[in-house]
């Protein structure tokens, strides 16, 4: 039953009832073709629309038009290139229709405007799954507002659209306000068309190598729509398992107005979800989220008016929501430890003059970091730099702070230290008991402890 509903969506969202639909009665209606009734040459003009239309496939790979190009390129609408080409005899009529319909959609992918990468940053706390987004974390979530209607780049502000996203160590979060006139969107059971209403939709894909992403679909009534999909390369639409539930999945939902009754004036509806990292592809067999992963996804908003449906999403997006090439990247980032990271200095002290300076822990080059002395039992690798005062080179190093003066020198044990591991030599127990002594004052650090580690470098 999803499979059908997933098909019926593809009428209603790419606005093509009339040429999917009639596509399908004229190859069948070219099967009943009498034998006898001569078929139609191909023109110059269909041999430039069938150019034109390799052109587009092989342009549109990898872009937001591959999905239109994947139309062209699957199931018997393919066998009609040859057709159009005049390489062999078919429904000519048929074969026009349909890539002329196809073609536009393919040729946009290479110019239409990338999504831009979302930076989801980690919740500070759970937020409480009720319907309304008044919670602390929210606040910091990822925020998007306004909306862009399906095929189009301009942005539009009405109806008023807030879309929000966040994470934490179970669950990925999204927030809805959408305000709707006129809320529609009837009772039916789970997994029923509610796509066909009034709803917001959220498709999430982990990992890009499998394809396979949820769709998950919830209207202000909270009624429920959730399947489990897989895209082929080069094939058009997906394949869908109706068996599949996200198990685990929260949601609530608000109105504020009457849900169905065109007589009075609404003023719109909030969805909030909590949808756990492990149903999520890639997350099933216990591996954690984690600052610095990066998922697709994207959002996507059904407003229907009497019997017109408009189909919105929060960046530009080509065709529908299951266009994956259109995806944006969700990357997860825990502003928490960045900011923390950001703060972290590293205090240096010249051998030869002196001279003393701070470097950021984030400023640091990868082939600094690469480069930099492996010194035991520490958080990363010892960078030598050279001086900016009295410019010698690899004489300034990382020094520690007295507890008592406060001033800063360099170790006599991290000399020892960095000596051994430079030379990649095995560093001899006394190393480890060297007690480093303040060049100001005299005082000496802590004793060792009596469980040395092991020697080596």
């Amino acid at each position: 039953m999803k499979r059908f509903g997933i098909c019926i969506f593809v009428l209603v969202t790419f606005g093509g009832v009339s040429w999917l639909l009639l596509n399908a009665l004229a190859a069948g209606a070219a099967e009943n073709k009498p034998a006898n009734q001569p078929a139609a040459e191909a023109t110059e003009a269909d041999k430039a629309l069938a150019a034109r239309v390799e052109r587009a496939i092989a342009a549109a790979e990898g872009t937001p038009g591959q999905e239109a190009a994947n139309v062209m390129r699957s199931g018997w609408v393919k066998n009609l290139l040859p057709v159009l080409k005049g390489e062999t005899q078919g429904n000519l009529a048929l074969a026009r229709r349909e890539f002329s319909g196809a073609v536009g959609g393919a040729e946009k992918g290479p110019t239409w405007p990338r999504p831009k990468p979302v930076h989801a940053p980690r919740a500070a706390a759970p937020p409480r799954i009720d319907g309304v987004l008044d919670d602390p974390a929210w606040a910091t979530a990822a925020t998007f507002t306004g909306m862009h209607p399906f095929n189009e780049t301009t942005k539009v502000d009405s109806p008023k659209t807030v879309w929000k996203v966040m994470w934490d160590e179970k669950h990925l979060y999204f927030g809805f306000e959408c305000a709707d006139a006129d809320i529609l969107a009837p009772r039916m059971k789970r997994d029923d068309h509610v796509y066909f209403h009034d709803c917001v939709e959220m498709f999430i894909l982990p990992e890009w190598r499998s394809k396979a992403y949820w769709e998950i679909v919830i209207s202000p009534s909270g009624m429920l729509f959730d399947g489990l999909h897989s895209k082929m390369d080069q094939e058009f639409g997906c394949v869908s398992r109706p068996f599949e539930d996200v198990k685990g999945l929260r949601f609530q939902c608000r109105v504020d107005g009457t849900v169905g009754d065109s007589t009075d004036t609404d003023k719109g509806y909030c969805v909030e979800v909590a949808v756990p990292f492990d149903q999520l592809p890639g997350y099933t067999r216990g591996n954690k989220p984690a600052a610095g992963q990066v998922l697709h996804f994207m959002l996507v908003r059904l407003d229907k008016n009497g019997e017109k449906m408009i189909p919105y999403a929060f960046q530009p997006l080509l065709n529908w929501g299951h266009n994956i090439w259109n995806h944006a990247e969700l990357r997860l980032v825990d502003k928490a430890k960045a900011e923390s990271a950001e703060r972290a200095v590293i205090h240096y002290v010249c051998v030869k003059c002196q001279h003393e300076f701070e470097k950021k822990l984030h400023e640091f080059a990868a082939s600094d970091l690469e480069t930099g002395i492996r010194m035991p039992a520490a958080g990363g690798p010892a960078v030598l730099l050279d001086c900016p005062s009295c410019k010698a080179t690899q004489s300034c190093w990382p020094a520690m702070q007295c507890p008592k003066c406060k001033k800063w020198f360099i170790s006599q044990q991290d000399v020892a230290f960095m000596r051994y591991c430079a030379a990649q030599q095995p560093i001899p127990e006394a190393v480890w008991r060297i007690r480093s002594k303040c060049p100001h004052c005299g005082t000496s650090s802590p004793a060792p402890p009596a469980n040395l580690p092991a020697k080596g470098g």
